[in-house]
């Protein structure tokens, strides 16, 4: 017997201030669109992302 296991997602950051239910629409809609484009996908919010904090590796290597 073969088990075949599909997963998709989608991935927001809560914004400072933001409703819940805003972030939970924003999140359902983006999940929606993946349903619709096929299974396997994983779509995060590149709009509302935060910017990124330096890697542990770039201090490490600016440290030396």
């Amino acid at each position: 017997m073969k088990l075949i296991i599909s997963f998709s997602c989608s991935l927001t950051d809560r914004l400072n201030d933001e409703l819940l239910d805003t972030t939970l629409k924003r999140a359902d809609k983006m999940l929606y669109s993946v349903k619709n484009n096929g299974r396997g996908w994983i779509v995060t919010d590149q709009h509302h992302q935060r910017p990124q904090k330096p890697s542990l590796e770039r201090k490490i290597n600016n440290n030396y």
